[in-house]
């Protein structure tokens, strides 16, 4: 009797160990965690944004003037700063007194892309932005002789060659003028009334009168002693 309990009791325990090891094999493992890719951002809103940050870009490029550089072992002996018409920089200009003239180094930014007429006006002030600088007067011509350098009679002193700005609205020029003078003569840029430098909206033919078709006057500097 006693082998026979035993015998039913091994059996039990021997059938709910089977049971747990089918559970334990059947039971669904643990999955592992996942990595979210990141997904990339194509579509037409990045795109635009792009364009905007490249458009942003290039607008803070050319509101940066090139740098001018200064004419080595020599001294800045004249300097205007040149303003627009709604009075904002856009602009210098570094003067230098030479043996028979004077050699003008520009930096300019902002301006339209082309050819631009460009004087030395007679009057030293741009206060007058919103007005056209029209106060700076006329030309420097104390000879009286006519306006351009393809004219039979001219040049007259307030003459200068053409300024070309590139696309991007910069210009980074050295010119030179054998008509006027830092340290004295009839055409001196620094004497009691002062004189100006003009840039104009449109080209100078250097023939027709009074001033070669240049057109309106779009930046003006006061020309002024030192750098």
């Amino acid at each position: 009797m006693l082998a026979h309990r035993t015998l039913i009791t091994l059996g039990l325990v021997l059938g709910l160990a089977a049971c747990s090891a089918s559970e334990t094999s059947e039971a669904p493992k643990a999955s592992k965690t996942e990595k979210v890719k990141p997904v990339k951002q194509d579509g037409p809103n990045s795109k635009n944004q792009t364009k905007k940050e490249n458009a942003t870009n290039k607008v803070q490029k050319a509101k940066r003037a090139p740098k001018l550089p200064a004419l080595a072992a020599h001294t800045v002996d004249a300097s205007a700063t040149l303003l627009n018409r709604k009075g904002k920089q856009t602009g210098k200009v570094a003067l230098y007194q030479g043996t028979d003239g004077v050699v003008l180094r520009l930096s300019l930014r902002g301006l339209k892309p082309g050819v631009h007429g460009m004087h030395f006006h007679d009057k030293g002030t741009c206060d007058d932005a919103a007005d056209g600088f029209k106060a700076t007067g006329g030309h420097v011509m104390p000879h009286g002789k006519p306006h351009g350098y393809m004219n039979s009679g001219g040049p007259h002193a307030g003459n200068l060659p053409n300024l070309i700005v590139h696309k991007d609205g910069t210009a980074l020029v050295e010119l030179y003028s054998s008509l006027v003078s830092l340290t004295g003569g009839p055409a001196n840029l620094l004497d009691a009334d002062g004189a100006t430098l003009i840039i104009h909206e449109n080209e100078d033919d250097h023939d027709t009168q009074p001033i070669g078709g240049a057109g309106g006057r779009v930046a003006c500097g006061v020309i002024k002693a030192g750098g």
